[in-house]
This record gives structure tokens, C-alpha cells and sequence, in this order.
């Protein structure tokens, strides 16, 4: 019978069971980085969906201001004032917007289709038009190093690092000689007979080289190896940070410009309305209410574009400075917005 206990590996049971917990925590990041990649999904689809469902309601306003305007065409036409040809113009017109109305519903049919699949909820329509969500608010005081603490990319990184930087000290144990301690009790003796029963201890190294003193190559490529996985957790913050850049210029950059085309839209929507009188005393066309009129929709279109991409991109600056729970667990899963539902 012999019991065989190490004494001293250079480390290598310690950093074998640092390997094992580091991988863990790599599995468990890659876990934060898929529902990360989920979270960022669902904002985006639900600003596809704001924009449709913001320009659908801007596009069946001005069929509707169409189909009036072409009301009183058709009573110019029967009263004589206007000719026949202006009143087929006119429907053209009309049809022309109608097709913008119908397309913007397929749009909005999709993007519910799209936001519906990423949340695997039964949403409606009216259900998400009932609590529109409103664009995040910047609440980190330091947003870079806030992304870099809760970017889950740059988290992976960092423990790809960690594992390297173990594999190597565990590869660099093997190759000291391991020190153990030996007991051993033996009861009679093969080669000689009526042998006394009798226990031995030993203190014992032991050690190998490898074929070729392939021990060399093995640190050498696991040496690499950290120098490599350095490299990509550099690569990762600066990412990130370009990210984070990129954001914060382009929020800026949305309430300027969504600033300046609210201004412009009530400038249009005087103009449009001021038209309606000076149209039916004859004084102005139908063709300038109606260019009035198509302008007054395209602008709203372009308002609810703006938006939509503004609140995308607040809630992305969100989700990367103030994680991932501060966009779902505190929210309401089906608008966005609100206390969660128990």
C-alpha cells in the first residue's frame, strides 16, 4: 500500500482551479453579452416602430387634409371656376398619398412583427401607442468609465486575459519538478521469502522535460497567448470608447437638429393653414394648398424619423453607461417606460 501527497506544484493546483472559475465567469459573460445583444435589439426595433407608427399617423393626417382639399376642387370644377384637368391633378395628388398612408402601415405592420419576435409578447398597437416611451436622460457623470466597467465585451476580455495569464503560470509550473511526500507499507517481499512487514517515508521530486524539451514551445505559445489576449482587451476599450464617442456626438447632434425642424414645423403648419382661406376666395391655387399640404406631411415624416432616432440613441448611451438592468428590470417590458409589472 503507498499514499502519494504533492507538497509543492509551483502553483499549478492553484491556478488549475483559477482556470476552472475563470471559465465560468466567461460563460457567464457570454451570457450578458447575448442578452446585452438582445436588449439593444429590442431598442432598436421599438425605434423602428416609433417611427412608423409616428409617420402613419402623420401621412393619414395629411390624407385626410388631401381628400378635403380635394372636396372642394370638385365643387370649383362644378361651380366653373376651376377646370376638369385640375380636378384629375388633384386626385393624382391624392392617390399619391394614399400610397405613402398604405406603405406606411406595411412599415408599421413589420415593425411590430419585428418587436414582437425579440420580446416574445402579443403586442398591439394601441397597446404601445397608449405609453409612448420618452428618450433616456444621461444620469452616469463619468459615461466612459462607466461603459467600460459594464460593457460585457470588455468584460470578456479582461477574463480572457485572466485565463491566459493562469494558463501560463500553470504551464510554467510543469515544468519545475513537483515535490511530494511518499509513504508506503509493505507485507512480505517477492524476492525474499519470510520478509518482515515495514513502512517507508520519502520526500521525492519529480519532473519531465517532454519529448524534446517540448516544455519550451508549450510556455512559449501560452506567453503568446497572453500577449494576444492583452491586445484584444485594448482593443476592446478603445471600441468601446469610440462607441461611447460616437453616441454621445450623435444624441447632441438629434436635438439640434429635431430643435430646428420643430421650429421650421410651425412655421410650415402657419403657411399651410393660412391657406385654406385665400384658396377658396381664389386667391391662391389648389396646387399651392396642396404643395403646402405634402410639404406639411414630409416634414412631420422627417420629425417623427428624427424622433425615433433620438430616443434609440439615448436608450443605447443607456444601456452602455448605466447597464443593462437600469433598461429592463426598472422598466415596463412592453412600452419601455415605467415601473416594472410584478
Amino acid at each position: 500500500l503507498n499514499l502519494q501527497q504533492p507538497l509543492w506544484n509551483w502553483g499549478a493546483l492553484d491556478a488549475g482551479v483559477a482556470i476552472a472559475e475563470t471559465r465560468l465567469a466567461i460563460a457567464k459573460t457570454n451570457l450578458r453579452d447575448q442578452q446585452w445583444q438582445l436588449a439593444e435589439g429590442v431598442i432598436e426595433s421599438y425605434g423602428k416602430w416609433l417611427s412608423a407608427y409616428l409617420g402613419m399617423s402623420a401621412w393619414q393626417q395629411g390624407l385626410e387634409e388631401h381628400e378635403a382639399l380635394l372636396l372642394q376642387v370638385e365643387k370649383r370644377v362644378r361651380q366653373g371656376v376651376s377646370a376638369r384637368i385640375d380636378l384629375a391633378l388633384a386626385e393624382g395628388r391624392v392617390a399619391s398619398t394614399e400610397a405613402e398612408y398604405i406603405a406606411s402601415q406595411d412599415e408599421l405592420y413589420l415593425a411590430l412583427q419585428e418587436l414582437a419576435q425579440l420580446t416574445a409578447l402579443e403586442l398591439l398597437n394601441d397597446d404601445l401607442a397608449f405609453s409612448i416611451s420618452e428618450p433616456r436622460a444621461r444620469l452616469a457623470e463619468d459615461d466612459l468609465n462607466s461603459a467600460l466597467t459594464l460593457s460585457p465585451k470588455v468584460k470578456l476580455a479582461n477574463a480572457e486575459v485572466a485565463l491566459a495569464r493562469h494558463q501560463l503560470q500553470q504551464q510554467t509550473a510543469k515544468i519545475k519538478p513537483e515535490i511530494y511526500l511518499r509513504a508506503e507499507h509493505r507485507v512480505n517481499d517477492f524476492s525474499t521469502a519470510d520478509t518482515d512487514p515495514r513502512t517507508r517515508v520519502y520526500i521525492t521530486m519529480n519532473g519531465s522535460t517532454g519529448a524534446g524539451l517540448s516544455w519550451q514551445s508549450q510556455e512559449q505559445t501560452a506567453a503568446a497567448n497572453l500577449r494576444a489576449k492583452q491586445a484584444s482587451l485594448v482593443a476592446s476599450q478603445q471600441s468601446v470608447e469610440q462607441r461611447i464617442e460616437s453616441l454621445i456626438a450623435n444624441v447632441e447632434s438629434l436635438q439640434r437638429r429635431l430643435a430646428s425642424l420643430t421650429s421650421a414645423m410651425q412655421t410650415t403648419s402657419a403657411v399651410a393653414d393660412s391657406y385654406s382661406r385665400p384658396f377658396l376666395a381664389g386667391r391662391k391655387s389648389w396646387q399651392e394648398v396642396m404643395n403646402s399640404a405634402r410639404e406639411k406631411v414630409q416634414m412631420q415624416v422627417q420629425i417623427a424619423d428624427l424622433q425615433a432616432a433620438h430616443l434609440v440613441a439615448s436608450w443605447r448611451l443607456a444601456l452602455f453607461t448605466d447597464g443593462l438592468f437600469a433598461v429592463s428590470q426598472e422598466y415596463d417590458p412592453l412600452t419601455l417606460t415605467g415601473p416594472a409589472k410584478e
